[in-house]
């Protein structure tokens, strides 16, 4: 039986060099100093059927409960996170379908932002449909646990996207201030003669974290 999955805690140094997320010099005048890693839970999600959005939630719940266990900074979601639910519009056509899934968006952002508080915990949503003003885009909400929240739209769509959903792409990289730091979220499909999400020339080119100290930063240990 398939079955979503925690795929465990990186804990990510600050002086590793050329990683992923990497350290900068960075101290607050009222804080003495700066946590030396930043604790990241990556989950893999199960695709399988579900037309019961309380049952979606429950198991998104679960996980995102099982990375706070490890006092994680964040967890991180997989793009269509919600896909599984287009299951309830099997009877529709690909473009309404899609459409219909956009309308379940507002209220799951509104259940990732209390899971953020009640857990403690920094969510990257992963990737939900958006259908505002007449258009569909693909947008990561990163949800704080302070309540706050920011959006992202996935800049390159893929063609298949574009012919069978009707999606469009965004215009702009952000990136967002959390209680542990500061980063961008970039996603690229593998596809081959999609540009790059990224320009050559962009600061963002290579993701980097700032670290900042705060009072929820969490232990550099290792998860047992």
């Amino acid at each position: 039986m398939s079955r979503s999955v925690a795929k465990g805690c990186l804990r990510v140094p600050w002086a590793a060099g050329p990683m992923k997320f990497s350290a900068m010099n960075h101290q607050s005048s009222t804080e003495a100093s700066t946590p030396e890693s930043l604790r990241i839970g990556v989950v893999q999600f199960a695709m399988k059927p579900t037309a019961d959005l309380g049952a979606f939630e429950s198991e998104i719940s679960f996980l995102i409960r099982t990375v706070a266990s490890y006092r994680a900074d964040i967890v991180v979601f997989p793009e269509y996170v919600n896909a599984a639910l287009m299951a309830r519009f099997d009877h529709l056509g690909t473009v309404a379908a899609i459409r219909e899934l956009a309308s379940l968006t507002p209220g799951l952002l509104q259940f990732f932002k209390r899971q953020a508080v009640e857990h403690r915990i920094n969510i990257i949503t992963g990737s939900l449909p958006l259908f505002e003003n007449g258009r569909l885009t693909n947008v990561v909400f990163p949800c704080r646990r302070d309540g706050t929240w920011e959006s992202q739209e996935k800049l390159h769509v893929t063609p298949s996207e574009v012919s069978e959903w009707r999606m469009s792409g965004g215009n702009s990289l952000r990136a967002f201030d959390t209680d542990c730091g500061r980063g961008a979220r970039t996603w690229k499909c593998s596809l081959r003669g999609l540009p790059s999400s990224v320009p050559r020339t962009s600061p963002f080119r290579k993701t980097r974290w700032s670290p900042k100290p705060g009072p929820a930063a969490r232990p550099s240990s290792s998860p047992t």
